[in-house]
């Protein structure tokens, strides 16, 4: 399907896409902001809060900070176990894994960081974003303890929740899960976490910027030396989400050392909130993920029929570009009505987790669009090599 605006054109790669989202991406293309900034959609689109998930375009002169979210950086990591866990200790590692990795609006009790390991991390991603892109990147000194104090000053952020957020994960659709390769059996686990409330703070203070009535026809859009300060901040963002995944990453294999003496042998990650200034022509995702010719990606269903491990295939008509996921087809509010707790009980036949409760009704299988039909549409833009089934799911309950 092929939206034809006055400014721009757009793509739909599903005829499965519910009105909200047709209304949105057709008015993008109307957007003076968008003039000759072609558009892709993803099988998985839905309406987002204020920008569909499962958009990608290359970015021009104008950035809508609200096209990307408030969760930037939002990633799915897949870390490859060395030996598979006995389904005797679920009910240990489940136990485990909540007393070590914060969910919810929950943080780590106390800054127990390696601050210099943080910002030698920090410093290396934003170096690399800035020498891929210096005419979209500033230059700023190193990234140490006062750069942080001015930063969380400026966004409005408790510097203590900048700390003490790293090694948390979330919640809604964050999950950690423990599962395994359908065909081989071999075990993986999964991380969906994103920038915490850095994101957040990151995202609110340039959309204040951005909406500011004298930008007249372009309100709610970043350009020239505003533009340049969202991207350098939403770099920061990025690594920051990263760093947390590797945090969290590191603290669950700690447990599966002393558990099974399991080891990661291979990690895979896939960031789908950001903008891609390493890019040939940098590249907002929103909920969407880099497919480049080669890479290895991973892309989550839901709670029950697990993630595909894919290669992507390159694929300029999707702008080298693949879904983040299966995409609901019902919003938290209808799930939470139209779909009931043994119904959610019984699709989870065979998965152990403690999330299976009325506070994550609206994260059940059935509030997402098929399995099968995201497999089908995605067959251009990824190769899917494996796909890895659910044993173990954990999420922050909501309540």
């Amino acid at each position: 399907m092929i939206i034809n605006g006055q400014t721009t054109s757009a793509e739909i790669f599903t005829d499965n896409i519910e009105q909200s989202a047709l209304e949105w991406i057709t008015e993008l293309c109307y957007h003076p902001a968008m003039e000759g900034v072609p558009i892709v959609q993803m099988p998985d689109v839905h309406a987002g809060s204020s920008c569909n998930v499962g958009t990608a375009y290359p970015i021009g002169m104008y950035v809508n900070p609200d096209h990307v979210g408030v969760d930037i950086g939002c990633t799915i990591s897949m870390h490859r176990l060395s030996c598979n866990v006995n389904p005797e200790d679920y009910l240990l590692l489940d136990h485990r894994i909540r007393e070590t990795i914060p969910t919810g609006t929950d943080i780590c009790p106390k800054n127990s960081l390696n601050e210099k390991e943080l910002f030698r991390f920090l410093n290396a991603q934003y170096q690399k974003a800035r020498s891929a892109a210096p005419d979209l990147i500033n230059e700023v000194p190193r990234i140490d303890g006062c750069f942080i104090t001015d930063f969380c000053r400026r966004i409005k952020l408790q510097e203590g929740i900048f700390y003490k957020s790293l090694g948390s994960l979330g919640g809604g659709n964050h999950f950690i899960e423990y599962g395994e390769d359908s065909e081989s059996g071999g075990g993986w686990l999964t991380i969906h976490c994103g920038s915490r409330n850095l994101g957040v703070k990151v995202a609110g203070h340039w959309r204040n910027i951005a909406q500011n009535p004298k930008r007249a026809k372009y309100i709610g859009y970043l350009w020239g030396d505003s533009l340049r300060g969202y991207l350098s901040d939403m770099i920061i963002a990025q690594a920051y989400a990263l760093y947390n995944h590797q945090i969290i990453r590191d603290r669950i294999f700690t447990i599966l050392r002393k558990l099974c003496k399991a080891k990661c042998v291979e990690s895979i990650f896939a960031i789908h909130n950001y903008i891609a200034v390493t890019d040939d022509r940098p590249m907002l995702r929103k909920g969407a993920i880099d497919a480049s010719e080669g890479r290895k990606v991973a892309i989550p269903f839901n709670m029950r029929d697990g993630i595909a491990i894919c290669t992507g295939k390159g694929n300029g008509q999707w702008f080298n570009t693949a879904p983040h996921g299966a995409g609901r087809i019902m919003s938290r509010a209808q799930a939470k009505k139209q779909i009931s707790m043994n119904e959610f009980k019984e699709s989870m036949t065979g998965i152990y987790s403690s999330s299976v409760c009325a506070g994550t009704l609206d994260e059940s299988p059935m509030a997402y669009k098929p399995t099968g039909e995201i497999l089908e549409l995605i067959r251009p833009t990824v190769e899917v090599i494996a796909m890895i089934k659910p044993k173990l799911n954990i999420k922050d309950n909501g309540e």
